[in-house]
């Protein structure tokens, strides 16, 4: 399933997150959603492709019109001589050329972690200051990434991409998968120190280690 880009919140996230109105409509099954991307996301659920087709005259989700998506590709002329990867940019190809050499110029004065680009490093910073300047529209939670905003938005337009084969099963976040999948495979990290018992989730191993002192689970 294509992913799509969900829109910045504004950047004052200083004042108190106030949940706005709903005042787009699903036609099909009557959501209402608090701005207009999310509903045209959560409409590919009844068009079914996981993608804009049927939504005619609209903007995808990604924000491009049909005719966008229809256009030429962009030319590629700078050429990675490591592995052949191109760029449209010389700066793209400098940025890749790290990944190559081990680069790492750019460190982070609280913790000394170095990253390849400074926009990885202004996206780490933001672990030590707390700040979240990604805001939910529909329910006003803010991230410090814009990838956590966008898996988050999926719960809001139902869209559950990642699927055990297993049980069938479907997921919003792939690391939640991840975590069922244990279930099936019989695998179980995390051990009690007390008793030696094990478990498949951290959560349940918690609630356990409860009982060892005495503690009742809420």
């Amino acid at each position: 399933m294509k992913r799509g880009k969900l829109s910045d919140p504004p950047s004052d996230t200083s004042s108190t997150p106030r949940t706005p109105k709903r005042t787009h409509e699903c036609p099909e099954c009557g959501k209402s959603f608090a701005c207009r991307s999310l509903l045209l996301t959560h409409r590919k659920i009844h068009v079914g492709s996981g993608s804009s087709e049927g939504l005619e005259g609209e903007k995808s989700f990604s924000g491009k019109n049909s005719k966008d998506l229809r256009s030429s590709p962009t030319l590629k002329p700078y050429k990675c001589e490591e592995c052949d990867l191109c760029f449209s940019k010389k700066s793209h190809l400098r940025t890749h050329q790290k990944i190559h050499t081990g680069e790492k110029p750019y460190e982070c004065l609280e913790c000394g972690k170095f990253f390849r680009q400074k926009a990885t490093l202004r996206n780490h910073e933001r672990i030590h200051t707390g700040e979240k300047p990604y805001k939910c529209w529909e329910c006003g939670k803010s991230f410090s990434q814009n990838s956590g905003l966008w898996i988050h938005g999926k719960t809001h337009v139902g869209i559950k991409s990642y699927k055990c084969f297993e049980c069938g099963k479907c997921f919003t976040q792939g690391s939640a998968l991840r975590s069922h999948e244990k279930i099936h495979a019989g695998i179980k990290p995390y051990k009690c120190f007390e008793c030696g018992k094990c478990f498949t989730y951290s959560s349940s191993l918690r609630s356990h280690q409860k009982t060892h002192r005495g503690e009742k689970n809420e």
